[in-house]
């Protein structure tokens, strides 16, 4: 269920990841509702249920964002997109390039952020 208090752990878990996790892909799918078949009557999704590759799949994660979010996910990738130059040249910029490796972990925390600001979700 997509409370504050959810998004904001998922949020933090998002940021500390350093790269694709099971976890994150498992607490993604439970925490927006998105179908899975493992799901629980309470709504959890058990630890040994098949879930989307969020985490380390840009198609998921638009995916998901034009799930929660239609017509928003040019918006969520610009923000992961900008998010990551600036991170990466604040850190240790070398030429032109970036990691895009953490790409789909980004999107994923631009797309919870924006579902945390008051009004955005229905």
């Amino acid at each position: 269920m997509m409370t504050p208090e959810a998004l904001s752990a998922l949020r933090d878990r998002l940021i500390a990841a350093t790269g694709p996790s099971f976890e994150l892909d498992r607490l993604l799918t439970e925490v927006t509702g998105y179908p899975n078949v493992y799901r629980n009557d309470d709504g959890t999704i058990p630890f040994n249920a098949i879930v989307a590759d969020f985490t380390s799949s840009v198609d998921a994660a638009l995916g998901l964002v034009s799930r929660l979010l239609p017509g928003k996910w040019p918006l969520i990738l610009d923000t992961a997109m900008a998010t990551m130059w600036a991170t990466e040249s604040a850190v240790e910029f070398s030429g032109t390039t970036i990691d895009l490796r953490r790409l789909p972990v980004n999107i994923l925390l631009a797309l919870v952020s924006a579902l945390s600001q008051p009004g955005v979700q229905s």
